[in-house]
Protein backbone atom coordinates (compact mmCIF):
# COMPACT_ATOMS: atom_id res chain seq x y z
CA UNK A 1 0.00 0.00 0.00
CA UNK A 2 0.78 3.54 -0.04
CA UNK A 3 1.89 3.81 3.63
CA UNK A 4 4.47 0.73 3.16
CA UNK A 5 7.72 0.90 4.35
CA UNK A 6 9.38 -1.85 3.48
CA UNK A 7 9.40 -3.95 0.08
CA UNK A 8 9.45 -7.59 -0.49
CA UNK A 9 10.44 -7.92 -4.36
CA UNK A 10 9.03 -11.61 -4.83
CA UNK A 11 10.12 -14.01 -7.54
CA UNK A 12 7.90 -17.17 -9.08
CA UNK A 13 9.49 -20.31 -10.04
CA UNK A 14 10.00 -21.71 -13.42
CA UNK A 15 6.85 -22.08 -15.55
CA UNK A 16 4.50 -19.96 -13.15
CA UNK A 17 3.55 -16.31 -13.15
CA UNK A 18 2.87 -13.22 -10.36
CA UNK A 19 -0.74 -14.57 -10.11
CA UNK A 20 0.19 -18.50 -8.92
CA UNK A 21 1.58 -16.35 -5.74
CA UNK A 22 -0.86 -13.01 -5.19
CA UNK A 23 -2.67 -14.97 -2.56
CA UNK A 24 0.52 -15.67 -0.62
CA UNK A 25 1.32 -12.43 -0.98
CA UNK A 26 -1.79 -10.98 -0.30
CA UNK A 27 -1.43 -13.01 3.23
CA UNK A 28 1.94 -12.04 4.00
CA UNK A 29 0.79 -8.69 3.47
CA UNK A 30 -1.90 -8.90 5.31
CA UNK A 31 0.12 -9.48 8.33
CA UNK A 32 2.35 -7.47 7.46
CA UNK A 33 0.44 -4.30 6.50
CA UNK A 34 3.67 -1.87 6.39
CA UNK A 35 5.06 -3.87 3.86
CA UNK A 36 4.54 -3.73 0.19
CA UNK A 37 4.98 -6.77 -2.02
CA UNK A 38 5.65 -6.84 -5.27
CA UNK A 39 5.88 -9.78 -8.19
CA UNK A 40 7.87 -9.25 -11.05
CA UNK A 41 7.02 -11.53 -14.30
CA UNK A 42 9.64 -13.62 -15.28
CA UNK A 43 10.13 -13.86 -19.15
CA UNK A 44 8.93 -16.33 -21.36
CA UNK A 45 12.01 -17.97 -23.00
CA UNK A 46 12.58 -21.27 -24.51
CA UNK A 47 13.94 -23.42 -21.80
CA UNK A 48 16.38 -26.94 -22.51
CA UNK A 49 14.53 -28.85 -19.48
CA UNK A 50 11.55 -28.38 -21.12
CA UNK A 51 12.20 -29.70 -24.63
CA UNK A 52 13.65 -25.95 -26.04
CA UNK A 53 9.58 -25.12 -25.52
CA UNK A 54 8.89 -21.20 -24.25
CA UNK A 55 7.78 -20.54 -20.99
CA UNK A 56 8.25 -17.97 -17.96
CA UNK A 57 11.67 -18.37 -16.69
CA UNK A 58 13.94 -16.46 -14.99
CA UNK A 59 16.94 -17.84 -16.79
CA UNK A 60 17.56 -21.15 -19.13
CA UNK A 61 17.78 -24.48 -17.04
CA UNK A 62 19.43 -26.95 -18.96
CA UNK A 63 18.78 -30.60 -16.79
CA UNK A 64 17.49 -31.93 -13.54
CA UNK A 65 21.69 -32.22 -13.01
CA UNK A 66 23.92 -29.60 -10.94
CA UNK A 67 22.17 -27.05 -11.55
CA UNK A 68 24.85 -25.02 -9.51
CA UNK A 69 27.25 -25.49 -12.09
CA UNK A 70 25.06 -24.69 -15.18
CA UNK A 71 25.78 -21.07 -17.26
CA UNK A 72 22.08 -19.99 -16.22
CA UNK A 73 21.97 -18.36 -19.65
CA UNK A 74 19.37 -15.09 -19.02
CA UNK A 75 20.07 -14.46 -15.40
CA UNK A 76 22.28 -11.37 -16.43
CA UNK A 77 18.96 -9.59 -18.17
CA UNK A 78 16.60 -10.90 -15.61
CA UNK A 79 18.95 -9.52 -12.83
CA UNK A 80 18.27 -6.12 -14.46
CA UNK A 81 14.89 -6.62 -13.64
CA UNK A 82 15.41 -7.51 -10.20
CA UNK A 83 17.54 -4.60 -10.24
CA UNK A 84 15.42 -2.14 -11.82
CA UNK A 85 12.52 -3.32 -9.11
CA UNK A 86 14.84 -3.08 -5.91
CA UNK A 87 15.41 0.97 -6.97
CA UNK A 88 11.80 1.35 -7.59
CA UNK A 89 10.72 0.02 -4.20
CA UNK A 90 13.78 1.73 -2.55
CA UNK A 91 12.76 4.99 -3.81
CA UNK A 92 9.09 4.51 -2.77
CA UNK A 93 10.22 2.65 0.99
CA UNK A 94 13.07 4.86 1.97
CA UNK A 95 15.91 2.75 0.68
CA UNK A 96 17.35 -0.38 -0.36
CA UNK A 97 17.93 -1.20 3.64
CA UNK A 98 14.29 -1.22 3.40
CA UNK A 99 14.27 -4.10 1.12
CA UNK A 100 14.23 -7.26 0.74
CA UNK A 101 14.62 -10.20 -1.93
CA UNK A 102 12.48 -13.38 -1.62
CA UNK A 103 11.55 -16.31 -4.33
CA UNK A 104 9.86 -19.51 -4.67
CA UNK A 105 12.24 -22.10 -6.64
CA UNK A 106 14.11 -20.43 -9.82
CA UNK A 107 12.62 -17.22 -8.04
CA UNK A 108 14.73 -17.62 -4.95
CA UNK A 109 17.56 -18.38 -6.77
CA UNK A 110 17.36 -15.06 -9.11
CA UNK A 111 16.79 -13.71 -5.35
CA UNK A 112 20.33 -14.82 -4.19
CA UNK A 113 21.71 -14.26 -7.63
CA UNK A 114 20.73 -10.63 -7.42
CA UNK A 115 21.56 -9.74 -3.95
CA UNK A 116 25.08 -11.69 -4.09
CA UNK A 117 25.74 -10.03 -8.07
CA UNK A 118 24.97 -6.33 -7.29
CA UNK A 119 28.05 -3.61 -7.66
CA UNK A 120 26.60 -2.10 -4.16
CA UNK A 121 27.00 -4.64 -1.11
CA UNK A 122 24.89 -5.08 0.98
CA UNK A 123 22.55 -4.57 -1.87
CA UNK A 124 18.98 -5.30 0.14
CA UNK A 125 18.09 -5.57 3.71
CA UNK A 126 18.04 -9.46 2.86
CA UNK A 127 17.18 -12.51 0.97
CA UNK A 128 14.64 -15.25 1.54
CA UNK A 129 14.94 -18.60 -0.62
CA UNK A 130 12.41 -20.44 -0.75
CA UNK A 131 13.48 -24.20 -2.27
CA UNK A 132 16.06 -22.44 -4.15
CA UNK A 133 19.93 -22.35 -4.81
CA UNK A 134 22.40 -19.80 -6.39
CA UNK A 135 23.01 -20.66 -9.89
CA UNK A 136 25.67 -20.24 -11.61
CA UNK A 137 28.61 -20.08 -9.00
CA UNK A 138 31.26 -20.05 -11.21
CA UNK A 139 30.15 -16.29 -12.46
CA UNK A 140 29.43 -15.33 -8.43
CA UNK A 141 32.89 -16.76 -7.89
CA UNK A 142 34.27 -14.07 -9.97
CA UNK A 143 32.37 -11.62 -8.99
CA UNK A 144 32.91 -12.00 -5.08
CA UNK A 145 36.69 -11.06 -4.94
CA UNK A 146 38.12 -11.94 -1.36
CA UNK A 147 37.59 -8.32 -0.13
CA UNK A 148 33.81 -8.63 -1.45
CA UNK A 149 33.18 -11.88 0.06
CA UNK A 150 32.74 -11.07 3.38
CA UNK A 151 30.76 -8.15 3.37
CA UNK A 152 28.10 -9.89 0.80
CA UNK A 153 27.89 -13.50 2.86
CA UNK A 154 28.38 -12.28 6.14
CA UNK A 155 26.38 -8.98 6.11
CA UNK A 156 23.57 -9.84 4.20
CA UNK A 157 20.79 -11.99 6.18
CA UNK A 158 19.83 -14.90 4.18
CA UNK A 159 16.68 -17.02 4.91
CA UNK A 160 17.35 -20.50 2.81
CA UNK A 161 14.33 -22.61 3.54
CA UNK A 162 14.07 -25.91 1.24
CA UNK A 163 11.84 -29.08 1.64
CA UNK A 164 13.69 -32.63 2.12
CA UNK A 165 11.25 -34.13 -0.65
CA UNK A 166 11.36 -31.44 -2.80
CA UNK A 167 11.14 -33.16 -6.27
CA UNK A 168 12.19 -30.19 -8.78
CA UNK A 169 15.06 -28.95 -7.06
CA UNK A 170 16.61 -31.49 -4.60
CA UNK A 171 17.53 -30.42 -0.81
CA UNK A 172 21.23 -31.16 -1.40
CA UNK A 173 21.19 -27.85 -3.86
CA UNK A 174 20.31 -25.89 -1.10
CA UNK A 175 22.98 -28.16 1.54
CA UNK A 176 25.93 -26.46 -1.36
CA UNK A 177 24.32 -23.23 -1.46
CA UNK A 178 24.70 -22.55 2.47
CA UNK A 179 28.20 -24.56 2.25
CA UNK A 180 29.62 -21.99 -0.04
CA UNK A 181 29.22 -19.60 2.76
CA UNK A 182 32.16 -18.83 4.43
Amino acid sequence: GGSASGAVVFGHGLGDTPEGWRWQCAAWAHELPWVRFVLPPAPVRPVTLNGGYPMPAWYDIQGLGDRLQEPAEGAEDSREVWSQAVEAEASRVGGRDRVVLGGFSQGGAMALYTALRSDMLPFVAGVVCMSGYLPNQAALAATLTPERRPLALRELPVLLCHGRRDAMVAVDAARRTRDAAP
